[in-house]
């Protein structure tokens, strides 16, 4: 469980920042039109793409729909319709996500790895130059039989090119990441930790993702806040809470872009690359903003609960957690669980600290063998708080 933790200094953050246009680049010849498709035909529209010559080619699931042809010709440019392709654009984004972090695992979380679709195929994009083209080859043949594989699916059959290309993907930083203190705007204490950035499901918020119980309705003004560097700090907005048998997850609005990173240490950070539920036995660590430090143990348990006792006698049971043998103390609530091998590298989220094991009646976690923490599922927190979290470059 949360408890206040020592007082933190909430100093007022700097003014917003701004996203600001560069102007100069002229708008290419019939995107607006073929935007328009886009908003007009979501239900209809596949692909689309311009020719050597700058002509339009645009490709619908079915047939053409109606006033399409007139919108596209209304550029100017000469226009090709293509039709019963038998998928629509939204169809291709859980195959590009899977096919990423198909493609991830299999080399082992050791590359950089981008995936995107390219009409009617795949072309996923590994960072390193100097692959073993057997070993290419072998990633290919994965992703090309998965894609088979899925039958069902709108998308299946699409063949699958893999190639390589120099350097990392970095992310455009804004300096704000999940792992920092959640405070209370009236008292200045800290009380909880964050843990990951995520976005909501089909719409812009980005915010942080923590515990449900450290703030299960919108009582007290939560703050943002970074206890190095800038110390920037600013009001999130309260989304969504749960803290109930079915888990313990909470997600805050931040009115500021933020970071596909997490804290793991005080001052120190890497990129979210993958995000996935734990595995049992598998050695994962955890980090929490009165700690200031990581630790970590195995999973004992990947679907668990846990019950306490309250003081008016009765008491609360939290599902849909995992157990780990680790400590936790009050105020590390909420923050990011992650694989052992990520440590400052090839970060893979897990899920978000919920409660932790003490001695009786005082604040001192239980060490050594007996440690125990509990930290609800990852997939799971964003399925309670309609979120993804976000992964490097961005959202």
């Amino acid at each position: 469980m949360a408890g206040l933790a020592s007082p933190t200094s909430a100093e007022p953050g700097d003014a917003p920042g701004q996203i600001q246009r560069v102007d100069g680049a002229p708008v290419t010849p019939g995107a607006d039109e073929i935007g328009r498709i886009v908003e007009e035909f979501p239900s209809d529209f596949s692909y689309s793409k311009f020719t050597e010559s700058g002509d339009i080619v645009v490709a619908f699931a079915g047939s053409e729909p109606e006033g399409a042809r007139e919108i596209l010709e209304s550029s100017g440019l000469g226009v090709t319709i293509v039709t019963d392709t038998g998928f629509i654009e939204s169809d291709l984004e859980a195959p590009v996500l899977a096919l990423g972090q198909e493609a991830y695992r299999s080399l082992g979380l050791a590359n950089d790895v981008e995936a995107r679709p390219d009409l009617q195929s795949f072309i996923v994009t590994v960072y390193d130059e100097d692959l073993d083209s057997t070993r290419l080859d072998e990633v290919e043949r994965t992703l090309d039989a998965a894609t088979t594989q899925r039958s069902s699916s709108p998308v299946a059959g699409f063949r699958v090119d893999v190639q390589t290309s120099e350097g990392d993907i970095e992310p455009t930083s804004w300096d704000r990441a999940g792992g920092t203190w959640l405070v209370n705007a009236n008292s200045g204490n800290g009380f909880c930790t964050s843990s990951f950035v995520a976005k909501r499901v089909n719409s812009a918020p980005v915010g942080v993702l923590t515990a449900g119980h450290c703030q299960t309705s919108p009582t007290f003004p939560v703050k943002y806040y970074k206890p190095f560097g800038s110390h920037e700090s600013y009001n999130l907005e309260f989304f969504s809470s749960t803290f109930a048998s079915v888990g313990d997850a909470a997600f805050f609005r931040s009115p500021r872009m933020m970071d596909a990173w997490y804290h793991y240490d005080y001052s120190s950070g890497a990129p979210v690359r993958l995000v996935r539920d734990p595995v049992r036995d598998e050695t994962v660590c955890r980090f929490g903003r009165v700690s200031e430090t990581y630790s970590c143990g195995k999973v004992l348990a990947t679907h668990t609960s846990w019950t306490r006792r309250n003081s008016d006698g009765t008491s609360t049971t939290i599902g849909g957690v995992f157990s780990v043998n680790t400590f936790s103390r009050k105020g590390d609530s909420g923050g990011p669980v992650f694989t052992s091998g990520s440590v400052g590298q090839n970060a893979v989220a897990l899920g978000l600290n919920s409660a932790g094991r003490f001695v009786s009646n005082t604040d001192v976690p239980v060490y050594g063998d007996g440690a125990r923490m509990w930290a609800t599922r990852i997939k799971h927190a964003e399925s309670l708080t309609g979120t993804r979290v976000c992964t490097a470059p961005g959202c």
